[in-house]
């Protein structure tokens, strides 16, 4: 009995994990006065240490 419920214990992570997707990591910052932080430059992308954070968090997460 205890074997079983052993197997039963790890069919039932295995299922639970396996299901897990990785979903887009998502942040939010306020650019109005936020440099050097962050800051929107003329072609409307983001700049500045929050946005390099947030790509090198998503990164080690293996997230978009």
């Amino acid at each position: 009995m205890k074997n079983l419920s052993g197997l039963l214990f790890l069919v039932f992570v295995s299922v639970a994990f396996g299901q897990e997707t990785k979903k887009p990591f998502r942040w939010g910052t306020d650019p109005t006065g936020g440099a050097p932080f962050v800051m929107q430059g003329t072609d409307g992308k983001y700049t500045g240490f929050e946005v390099e954070l947030a790509e090198y968090l998503a990164k080690k997460l293996g997230r978009e």
